[in-house]
């Protein structure tokens, strides 16, 4: 097999962006493909059907676990942040940070706390929320 190397010249190369000049990125401007994305009939019936497991599984746990609530309460209460600091870190893409479960948890017991719809609980973290700043525009040419 004999490698073909591309020059500047090939079409491909010619239209693809410059990402190396100020203010290029690789990525569509926000909100223009995920609104797409996000308003798929599919998607959005996967996204129920994670939610119901999530609160099905956070009922199925809740005996189990509400002692991590109320230990979290009642730090609250007197304001006892050396039992808060131990509390895990991840946060729910809808909830934020509920998790009342100790920090290290992961290998034993999936994240949970409790809503205002009920118990629930899942896997993974949602990603910190970005910075804020000012916005720079992408383009691509």
């Amino acid at each position: 097999m004999t490698e073909r190397h591309v020059g500047p010249d090939e079409p491909s190369v010619r239209s693809a962006p410059d990402l190396h000049r100020p203010g290029a990125c690789a990525w569509p401007p926000a909100g223009s493909d995920i609104s797409v994305l996000m308003s798929d009939p599919e998607l959005q019936r996967l996204a129920g059907l994670i939610r119901q497991e999530e609160f099905r599984v956070g009922r199925d746990l809740r005996d189990e676990l509400q002692v991590f609530q109320d230990r979290r309460d009642y730090a609250l209460l007197l304001a006892d942040f050396a039992v808060l600091s131990r509390n895990c870190s991840a946060k729910h893409g809808r909830w934020g940070g509920i998790c009342v479960l100790t920090a290290g948890h992961e290998n034993t017991a999936p994240h949970w706390g409790v809503t205002s719809q009920g118990a629930i609980a899942w896997l993974g973290t949602a990603p910190d929320d970005p910075e804020p700043g000012p916005s720079v525009p992408c383009t691509v040419a």
